[in-house]
This record gives structure tokens, C-alpha cells and sequence, in this order.
């Protein structure tokens, strides 16, 4: 499925970025995170991608098992990550931009 202005959307494509950065910092790959997430590797791979948004019972197991915020995967909001995890989040940021 190729992007194109019809089907892009910036947000999903953000909140696809913070998925990966979850799954990133919390160590995994796709296939693990998907397997704790009760999904496929497919799935994952469609949030990532932003193609697809992810859904509110797997946010709510990440929420509930890995302590990450909800309004940080859905709309990007730090206030809710602890400190290491907000630091981290800065960091990958600003990685991204140097590669960009």
C-alpha cells in the first residue's frame, strides 16, 4: 500500500512513531511486543507504519503492564511518562531529526 495525500495522515503517523518508540525502549521487537499485546507482527507493523491507529485495549494493557501514558501514544502529551521514559523520548526525537 503506497502513501499517497489521500490516504496520508500526520497523525497516525505520529502516534505510529511513538508505538515504535515504546516498543524500542521497552526492549522488544515486533514479534514480542505484538505476542504482549495479543496482536499480530502485522498489526504492529501497521501502527508503526501509520496506517493504522492502535487500539484502546492494547493501549490500555501498555498502560496497565508498562506504565505508559495513553495520552502519550494516542496524542503525544509528555506530562503523563516518568522522567527516564520522557528523557528517552527527547533523545529519539532528536536522533530522528539528525537523521532526517
Amino acid at each position: 500500500m503506497s502513501r499517497s495525500p489521500k490516504n496520508y495522515d500526520e497523525q497516525l503517523v505520529a502516534c505510529g512513531l511513538r508505538v515504535r518508540f515504546v516498543r524500542e525502549f521497552l526492549g522488544l521487537t515486533r514479534k514480542e511486543f505484538a505476542k504482549e499485546l495479543g496482536v499480530s507482527v502485522n498489526a504492529v507493523q501497521n501502527w508503526e507504519s501509520g496506517y493504522q491507529r492502535i487500539g484502546i485495549s492494547s493501549v490500555m494493557i501498555l498502560l496497565r503492564d508498562k506504565k505508559i501514558s495513553a495520552d502519550f501514544i494516542l496524542d503525544g502529551f509528555i506530562n503523563g511518562l516518568d522522567q527516564n521514559t520522557k528523557t528517552a523520548w527527547i533523545e529519539y526525537q532528536r536522533n530522528l531529526s539528525k537523521s532526517a
